[in-house]
């Protein structure tokens, strides 16, 4: 090449490093920035290259731990490991979704530094998302009929013990109590399904970054489980206690989920068997795919075989392809196995994929366990002693549905406290402007209308009254002092010590 060929050429690279959309980054043997290009200064949130060499990729704290470990394998290796995703929240709060891939730099056989390349991929991740949410109305259009005859075994078992106990008043106390306790697990049946539903549509409010791999794992299998045919055997075994793995419960729950519903459509209706198990290891199988950097805290191995059918040989590699299916139309979309893809490259995990046709299908999920656990277990919290009565205290009842209002004024009255009931955010706000100072709490439905909620909150932004909140869905109040939530449905002792447990905050 020409000595003119030679200056164009790096005129060309000098042009693409400084103008070009792909952020580029120099590191020394240390870690520390050395280059940087404008794309990827824009993306750390730097004012300047000058600044971004004090950075030191190694212990830069606004990036994560596996990205920070890719780079630390490629200094001491020398070999340059699969691109990385991650979420990256710059100093002023910014929030980018990056790929990296990191590469050494050998001189005389010593590896000396090396460069990244960042990519910003937060429109390719808003694109999976949307992948992600039809997948999980396609899981759950598969349940549906499922879930539909549990709930209405529940119902018909409800309204038909009521009507018997309302029929025969000289029942037997023993056939009463029968009945009552029938009419109680049937109610808690029917509340543990719907909150299995709302915790599988909806995110947690719990840090989205990892999750107790045990409560994933139980609500996937129990929302499975449900109206799952005598046909097909279905077991669960777990082995690795309370260790936390990456990814938030919702999506971890989605993955397994999908993947139990391919293996009951395997199956199909001659029968067979399902078994989902979990398991520690430290290291994933050499032919797991994606490839990932071993987590310094080993994986969790999700094992879920099944009695299927078996996926031919020539569509292996296509499994986890968007809408690659071999069902047929309206049974499926391709796109539950595309987010389960999606979803592990994310948290960093990978899968393996063996299947023989006419024998089964066996999928291993590794995910990436992280450090540390739960702070406190509820099980470890030492009991707090609240008292389930009054002492006639004035509370202010906020809730729509009169049946609920009605059990919960006669809790109250019954418990030695005032009630003051209203039926809309607007009642409410007329006894608290004319008899707030006899007040001592008010209990409100967290699910009123907007504009209610709305008039109570103006006036209690006046008032320093405790508030309990009554909410359908996992989600906790705006943080504030004197302020509580409790789930529905919740029982009559459940509802009186979360009262006296606010009532004694405020005191």
């Amino acid at each position: 090449m020409s000595h003119d060929e030679l200056k164009y050429a790096e005129a060309i690279g000098q042009r693409l490093f400084r103008d070009g959309h792909v952020g580029v980054i120099a590191f020394d043997r240390t870690g520390r920035v050395v280059r940087a290009n404008g794309a990827i200064i824009s993306q750390l949130g730097s004012p300047d290259e000058k600044t971004t060499t004090l950075f030191n990729l190694l212990t830069l704290p606004t990036l994560p731990e596996r990205v920070r470990e890719r780079v630390r394998q490629v200094l001491e290796t020398g070999h340059a490991g699969e691109p990385v995703d991650f979420e990256y929240v710059s100093m002023h709060g910014k929030r980018t979704f990056m790929r990296a891939s990191f590469h050494p730099v050998v001189e005389g056989g010593e590896v000396v530094g090396g460069i990244g390349e960042i990519l910003d991929i937060s429109q390719l991740r808003l694109a999976e998302e949307q992948i992600r949410r039809t997948s999980k109305m396609e899981s759950l259009s598969l349940l549906a009929g499922s879930l539909a005859h549990d709930l209405n075994n529940i119902f018909t078992t409800l309204l038909g013990f009521s009507s018997l106990l309302g029929q025969e008043e000289q029942m037997a106390p023993e056939k009463r109590r029968k009945a009552l306790d029938t009419l109680s697990n049937a109610a808690q049946s029917g509340a543990r399904l719907v909150e299995q539903l709302l915790s599988f549509t909806s995110e947690r409010l719990a840090d989205s970054s990892s999750s107790v791999m045990q409560s994933a794992f139980d609500q996937a299998c129990g929302l499975f489980s449900y109206g799952l045919g005598s046909s097909i055997r279905f077991t669960t075994a777990f082995r690795i206690g309370e260790e936390r793995v990456a990814g938030s419960t919702t999506k971890l729950e989605q993955v397994l989920l999908n993947i139990l519903l391919n293996a009951r459509d395997a199956i199909g209706s001659k029968g067979g068997r399902i078994s989902a198990t979990v398991d520690r290891v430290q290291m994933a199988p050499p032919d797991a795919l994606p490839r990932q950097t071993t987590p310094p805290n080993g994986y969790a191995q999700v094992t879920i075989e099944d009695t299927g059918c078996g996926i031919p040989p020539e569509n292996l590699g296509k499994v986890f392809d968007p809408y690659f299916t071999t069902k047929p139309p309206g049974r499926g979309t391709g796109l539950g196995l595309s987010s389960v893809w999606g979803i592990l490259r994310e948290v960093g995990g990978c899968a393996r994929l063996q299947s023989t046709v006419g024998a089964g299908t066996t999928f291993e999920l590794f995910l990436p366990i992280v450090a540390g656990r739960d702070a406190i277990s509820t099980r470890d919290r030492a009991p707090v002693v609240v008292s389930l009565t009054g002492s006639w205290q004035r509370i202010l009842l906020v809730e729509n549905h009169p049946d609920l209002r009605e059990l919960l004024v006669w809790l109250l009255l019954k418990n030695n406290y005032k009630a003051l009931a209203a039926e809309s955010g607007s009642q409410a706000a007329e006894y608290l402007r004319d008899a707030g100072e006899t007040i001592a709490a008010i209990v409100m439905d967290g699910d009123l209308p907007m504009d209610q909620q709305a008039r109570v909150d103006d006036l209690l932004q006046k008032r320093s009254l405790p508030l309990l909140v009554l909410v359908g869905e996992p989600r906790q109040p705006r943080p504030a002092p004197l302020r509580l939530a409790l789930r529905k449905p919740f029982s009559p002792p459940a509802f009186l010590e979360a009262l006296g447990r606010l009532l004694g905050q405020g005191r």
